[in-house]
């Protein structure tokens, strides 16, 4: 396992180190060349403000209208991960070029300090056909993990 860093620093997540990294200033992307292998993308985000602390209700009022837009006809519920992150993860289908897919996310938020809320989006991908292969599973269960052991930092400036 390695820990990788991305969104300038502030945040780091503990992922198998023989995966795979690409990453650019929006989005870091993670795959193993395994072929029932997934795609893990992350997505990071701070958000400030100076007038008040940020506190939990913050952080879900954030959580939820993100997961409504990202998976509309769900019912969301937060939930407080080991790392004490607020978390809504779901599963979808769908279909990309014809093929089924799988697609597992977690939106995670946290306070990094008084005035700064970090908010991750994980979504990791796979053909639906690999869905229940050993690999697959073995991926998730690190992915999941991960989420729950998510680092944040506040940022610097």
């Amino acid at each position: 396992m390695k820990i990788y860093e991305f969104n300038g620093g502030t945040l780091a997540l503990d992922l198998p180190d023989i995966w795979t990294q690409d990453a650019d200033d929006d989005e870091a992307v993670f795959y193993s060349d395994a072929a029932d292998s997934g795609v893990l993308r992350v997505k990071a985000q701070s958000l400030h403000n100076r007038d008040k602390a940020a506190t939990e209700d913050d952080v879900c009022s954030i959580l939820g209208p993100l997961a409504d837009r990202l998976d509309p006809e769900a019912i969301h519920e937060i939930e407080t991960l080991s790392g004490g992150q607020q978390c809504i993860s779901f599963v979808r289908r769908f279909l990309e070029d014809a093929t089924p897919h799988i697609t597992a996310t977690w939106v995670v938020g946290m306070i990094t300090n008084p005035h700064v809320v970090q908010i991750a989006l994980l979504t990791y991908v796979v053909p639906a056909q690999y869905a229940r292969s050993a690999a697959t599973i073995h991926e998730l269960h690190i992915v999941e993990e991960a989420a729950g052991t998510l680092i944040g930092s506040a940022p610097s400036n």
